[in-house]
C-alpha cells in the first residue's frame, strides 16, 4: 500500500491540508460537511487501496478537519470551495483527473467539472445537488452537544453501526473542540438547512456542462438525502451518467461498501480516456 504525505497547500489567505500518494491516474478526493468531519471520516477504507493503484490528492475542505478558516464570513461559500477543487487540479497540470465528492463536495466536483477540460470523470457518494431533500429527516449540520451527541452523529451516516468507531468520535471532536471552532461552525451553519441545500443547488446549465462521464453513488438507507432526491435527478440532467444506489447502506457509502466503491472508481477509470485524447 503506497504511503501518503501529508503537507499544507496555501490558499486564499488560509491553508488546505493534504494527502498525497501512489502514481497513475490522477484521482482527487473531498469530504463532505457533517460537524468535525475530515477526508479520512468519509474515505479511511479506501485512501490506501486507492493510492496503491492511482495518483491520490485527498484534501479537508477550508473549514473543515486539519484546513484552515475562512478569514472572512460568509464560511459557507460555495464558489470557494469550488475554486479550491479546481485548485487541486490544477496540480496535475492539465493531466485529466478523475474528481470524487463526498455529499457537499459533490455538489463541489460536479460544479468544479462543469466546463472544465481536464476532468477525466466524476464520482459522487450520498450527493446533494438539488435544491430540496424532502424524502428524509435532511442534513442537520449542527454543532452537537458532547460526546454522545457525536457518536448519534456517527451513527446516522451508517446503516452498520459497527463502522460507528470510537476513534472517529473521537476524531471529530479533536476538531470540534478546537478553539474558536464552535463559534465558526455555528456562523457557518446560522441558517435554516434548506438555504445551504439550495445554495449548494447546481443550475441546468452547470449540469449541461460536465461533459465527462458521472457515476452517482447511493445508499437506499441514507439518512439525509434520498437517492430520489438527489442523486437520481441530478442524472436525468446530465449527458453521461449511471446512478449506484445500495441496499443496506446509508449516507457514508465508501466506508460502509468499500469494495463497491473500488470497483466503480477502476470501471469508470478503465472506460474512460483523457479528454484531450477525446478532443483529437
Amino acid at each position: 500500500m503506497a504511503a501518503l504525505r501529508e503537507f499544507e497547500l496555501p490558499f486564499e489567505g488560509t491553508s488546505i491540508h493534504c494527502w498525497e500518494g501512489g502514481s497513475g491516474v490522477p484521482i482527487v478526493l473531498l469530504h463532505g460537511s457533517g460537524a468535525g468531519v475530515g477526508i479520512y471520516s468519509n474515505f479511511k477504507r479506501v485512501i490506501g487501496p486507492l493510492a496503491g493503484k492511482y495518483h491520490v490528492l485527498a484534501a479537508d475542505l477550508i473549514g473543515f478537519g486539519r484546513s484552515g478558516y475562512k478569514p472572512q464570513k460568509p464560511y459557507y461559500d460555495m464558489d470557494m470551495w469550488v475554486r479550491q477543487a479546481r485548485m487541486l487540479v490544477d496540480r496535475f497540470a492539465g493531466e485529466p483527473v478523475v474528481l470524487v465528492g463526498h455529499s457537499l463536495s459533490g455538489s463541489i466536483v460536479l460544479k468544479a467539472a462543469a466546463g472544465l477540460p481536464s476532468a477525466r470523470a466524476v464520482i459522487t457518494t450520498g450527493t446533494t445537488g438539488m435544491p430540496k431533500a424532502e424524502g428524509r429527516a435532511g442534513p442537520r449540520w449542527r454543532y452537537p452537544e458532547g460526546r454522545d451527541a457525536v457518536r448519534a452523529a456517527v451513527e446516522r451516516t451508517f446503516y452498520d453501526k459497527s463502522f460507528a468507531t470510537e476513534d472517529e468520535v473521537d476524531s471529530r471532536l479533536a476538531v470540534l473542540t478546537a478553539s474558536g471552532y464552535r463559534e465558526y461552525f455555528e456562523s457557518m451553519f446560522s441558517e435554516d438547512p434548506a438555504h445551504y441545500l439550495k445554495v449548494a443547488a447546481l443550475e441546468d446549465a452547470e449540469l449541461s456542462a460536465i461533459a465527462c462521464p458521472v457515476v452517482l453513488m447511493h445508499g437506499f438507507q441514507d439518512a439525509s438525502f434520498a437517492p430520489e432526491d438527489t442523486s437520481l435527478p441530478l442524472a436525468r440532467k446530465i449527458r453521461d451518467s449511471k446512478v449506484i444506489v445500495l441496499n443496506r447502506c446509508a449516507h457514508s457509502v465508501a466506508v460502509e461498501h468499500a469494495p463497491t466503491f473500488l470497483t466503480a472508481i477502476d470501471e469508470l477509470v478503465a472506460r474512460t480516456e483523457p479528454v484531450s485524447t477525446k478532443e483529437n
